[in-house]
């Protein structure tokens, strides 16, 4: 039988990172979900500029990630985005396998918006 944790995990979807229970929030006057996800502690960052695997981190910055909302739910992710000592690049932001580059949005969400364009 699957845990609390495994089933809100795989409700997100994304690989190496896990639900936050911390930092997690439901409004329901908003009906807005703000889910705190952060990498799993074998999940190494990766460096958005060349995409080498980079040991060392600098510090990190809270960043919000507007993903496809659940049901009538608007649905946020919220992480904490390290920065890395890249010894190619220099200082830069670590790579999310969920979104492209500066972006605010989810590639899924990005996507959802796109087809119902079509």
């Amino acid at each position: 039988m699957s845990t609390a944790q495994e089933i809100l995990d795989s409700f997100i979807g994304i690989n190496g990172f896990t639900i936050n229970a911390d930092t997690t929030e439901f409004r329901l006057e908003t009906m807005t979900a703000i889910l705190g996800i952060k990498p799993l502690d074998n999940h190494r960052a990766v460096c958005d500029g060349c995409g080498q695997i980079v040991v060392g981190i600098k510090d990190r910055k809270q960043r919000f990630y507007r993903d496809k909302p659940v049901f009538d739910w608007k649905v946020y992710l919220r992480v904490d985005r390290r920065r890395v000592n890249c010894p190619r690049c220099g200082v830069r932001s670590e790579r999310f396998p969920f979104v492209d580059g500066r972006s605010r949005f989810t590639r899924r969400f990005e996507l959802m918006v796109f087809n119902d364009i079509l």
